[in-house]
């Protein structure tokens, strides 16, 4: 078995048997990895440290041949996002960003630039959390998987200024098959931040209740294409559910 060093995002953690971990890893240049870490539950060391979900860090693997995991026997850690861990209501909204991350991403697909925008948005969290710092995560994911556009999935032509959220996509109103409306006032914000890089969502303000329902319209396109409850899906709705 050849030895890789891979970069990746821990996503999920669990321990399994006496010293070891169970790791479902992003990695950089192989997508998610399901991994086991020998020996990680007993080292008080950067393996441990590295092993701990929503981190980023650097694992020495061996991929075994025709098989769908990797085994680690050495890590360490790059970014342990420590404002995150310090904060729990971040850490649980942060959890719930690895769900859906583990949700739309199959294992050994390869994402980089995915992988980047997520490692960059995690250090956006550390530092500040709003509606449409969200908005943006669900909105980068739905048209990474290709299900967001500025034309009408079902007829292909482009939007006009009304249009209806539906599980392919956005559709013009009398193209739709049961979506919800999506009014002007939302429908525009939606449109330029598919367009813009993550380095400039944190200077873009717009009124707090437009913010909410960008949010709101974004994260229920995204259930569309979910077919199972999310478990951490309570923090985030609870969280935009208190905003004022």
């Amino acid at each position: 078995m050849k030895t890789h060093l891979i970069h990746v995002i821990t996503l999920n953690s669990v321990k399994i048997g006496e010293a070891d971990r169970l790791l479902d890893l992003f990695s950089y240049r192989h997508g998610r990895l399901l991994c086991t870490a020998r020996g990680a539950s007993r080292m008080k060391n950067r393996f441990a440290e590295a092993s701990e979900p929503i981190s980023e860090a650097k694992f020495w693997v061996s991929f075994k041949e025709g098989r769908m995991s990797v085994v680690a026997k050495e890590g360490v850690i790059v970014d342990p996002f420590r404002k995150i861990h310090s904060d729990f209501f971040k850490l649980n909204l942060a959890f719930f960003i690895s769900e859906i991350v583990r949700f739309f991403f199959k294992r050994n697909d390869p994402a980089p630039s995915f992988w980047i925008f997520l490692r960059k948005f995690l250090k956006n969290m550390e530092d500040e959390i709003n509606p449409l710092l969200f908005a943006f995560f669900f909105i980068k994911t739905l048209q990474h998987n290709g299900l967001l556009d500025k034309i009408c999935h079902i007829c292909g032509f482009e939007i006009d200024e009304s249009a209806v959220c539906e599980k392919g996509g956005f559709a013009h109103k009398g193209c739709s098959v049961g979506g919800f409306y999506v009014d002007k006032a939302v429908l525009n914000p939606i449109f330029y931040l598919t367009s813009i890089k993550q380095e400039k969502i944190r200077t873009v303000r717009l009124a707090h209740d437009i913010e909410k329902k960008v949010a709101g319209i974004m994260y229920k396109m995204l259930l569309m294409h979910i077919d199972k409850p999310l478990k951490t899906a309570k923090f985030w709705e609870d969280y935009i559910r208190n905003q004022r």
